[in-house]
């Protein structure tokens, strides 16, 4: 099962740069038992693991804006390390409600912007 889930998220972290948080946080708590801040850490290493051949793969083929890369990682090297100190900090039920929230309001912005696209 454990492979069932990670060949979901690298598959859709490579098709749709989404990371991977979006499948594994979910599929390791809810599928495979473990505690949310274990599914949370756990898929962390694994997003960093399974995002470099998919950066290589844009990379040979130049698809990636490297300016606007690094840009990016200068607020989110920081936002990461803040973001792992509130969940670690966070009460167990607090962040499940929090992890809920993101994942419906993200299905949702998502659904919206694909059912409004030309």
């Amino acid at each position: 099962m454990a492979a069932g889930v990670g060949a979901a998220a690298g598959g859709l972290s490579g098709l749709l740069g989404l990371g991977g948080g979006l499948v594994l946080v979910p599929g390791l708590s809810e599928v495979l038992g473990l505690p949310l801040k274990r599914a949370i850490a756990t898929s962390l290493a694994c997003v960093g693991i399974f995002a470099v051949p998919g950066t290589v793969t844009h990379a040979f083929l130049g698809d990636i804006d490297w300016r606007l890369a690094l840009l990016l990682t200068v607020g989110a090297v920081p936002g990461a390390r803040l973001g792992a100190a509130v969940a670690i900090a966070a009460k167990d039920r607090r962040l499940q409600l929090v992890v809920a929230v993101v994942l419906g309001a993200t299905a949702v912005v998502s659904a919206f912007s694909e059912l409004l696209a030309p």
